[in-house]
């Protein structure tokens, strides 16, 4: 299953998914795999960077500010990537934070499994 990506009008119920269909705009599942491994891998020069904050087997949300600078951390995820599965799950996560990061309250859920 992986990381799937869900941008919501506003902050989801984490703990009741049923009710956060009301706030969905748009949904990713076709990339988890892929882009768990590649978080997974982080190492710690990433530390002070938003994308090593996301939990691969947990939930972590970014509003439009955090996916801002998150989007500038997509080229050197893209290095990092160990072949085409990879790169299209970070322009996948690209377009996401292009989202968020330029439609107002928004936000960009992580969901991990």
């Amino acid at each position: 299953m992986g990381v799937e990506l869900e941008i919501h009008t506003a902050p989801p119920a984490r703990r009741d998914y049923a009710k956060s269909r009301g706030t969905l705009v748009r949904g990713s599942y076709e990339h988890g795999e892929a882009l768990s491994e590649l978080l997974l891998g982080l190492d710690k020069s990433w530390r002070n960077k938003a994308l090593w904050d996301v939990d691969p087997y947990g939930n972590t949300l970014f509003g439009e500010q955090r996916a801002q600078v998150a989007l500038g951390e997509v080229s050197d995820l893209l290095r990092r990537c160990a072949g085409p599965a990879q790169e299209a799950a970070v322009l996948d996560l690209e377009r996401m934070l292009v989202y968020c990061a330029s439609t107002p309250g928004t936000h960009l859920w992580f969901i991990g499994d």
